[in-house]
This record gives structure tokens, C-alpha cells and sequence, in this order.
């Protein structure tokens, strides 16, 4: 018994927006202390970098929680939790896979959506 690697989709844009933003809030500030844009301006922008960075993390958790049920339907579902255990400590699996599958096995086989914690 064998599963398919366990690959979860790259963060790519949410990581993008994390690291953005603070470039974002400084430039605003530096601007906003030179005077060349005013207080309203200046809170609009820190509003849409704030926007931004949670659009994209939500984003990113929502295409990631899509792909762990996909994951679990496909290839976990019906399979009985001793012997998914047991293949939990395959070292010929791969290690996010291994690791994916011992959360799933600890939460007792049920596939929760608050992030790769379960």
C-alpha cells in the first residue's frame, strides 16, 4: 500500500503580498512625513496594503484546504486508521507526506480546515 507525494500548493502571491507590505507601509510613511501625500491618502494606502496581504493569505488557505480534502478523498478516505498509522512510518514516503499523514491519523482521521496545524 502506497500513497502519492503530498504537495500542497506553493504560497507563491501570499508570500509576495507578506513581503511587499512592509515596503508598501514604509514608503507611505516616508511620503507621508515628506509631505508629499496627506494623512487621507497615506490611510488609504495602509487600508489597501492591509487588504491586500489578507486577500492573499486567504486566498492561499482556501486553494490549500481545497487541495487537503482533494488529497484525503482521493487516496485516505476508506482506509482504516491502524493501517494508515502504520504507513505513516514508512520511511520510503516522502517527509511532508509522512507528516501529513500523522496529522490526519492524530485528528482520527478527520480532515480539519485550520491550516497545516490541524
Amino acid at each position: 500500500m502506497t500513497l502519492p507525494d503530498y504537495q500542497p500548493p506553493e504560497p507563491g502571491k501570499a508570500v509576495v503580498a507578506c513581503a511587499a507590505s512592509p515596503l508598501v507601509v514604509l514608503g507611505v510613511f516616508v511620503a507621508l512625513v515628506l509631505r508629499w501625500i496627506d494623512l487621507e491618502l497615506a490611510a488609504a494606502w495602509l487600508l489597501g496594503a492591509t487588504v491586500w496581504v489578507g486577500w492573499e493569505m486567504h486566498d492561499y488557505q482556501r486553494t490549500l484546504d481545497a487541495y487537503n480534502a482533494q488529497y484525503v478523498h482521493e487516496h485516505l478516505r476508506g482506509r482504516p486508521l491502524p493501517a494508515l498509522r502504520a504507513l505513516a512510518d514508512d520511511l520510503a514516503l516522502g517527509e511532508s507526506t509522512r507528516d501529513f499523514l500523522r496529522r490526519y491519523v492524530a485528528a482520527g482521521g478527520q480532515l480539519r480546515r485550520d491550516g497545516p496545524s490541524f
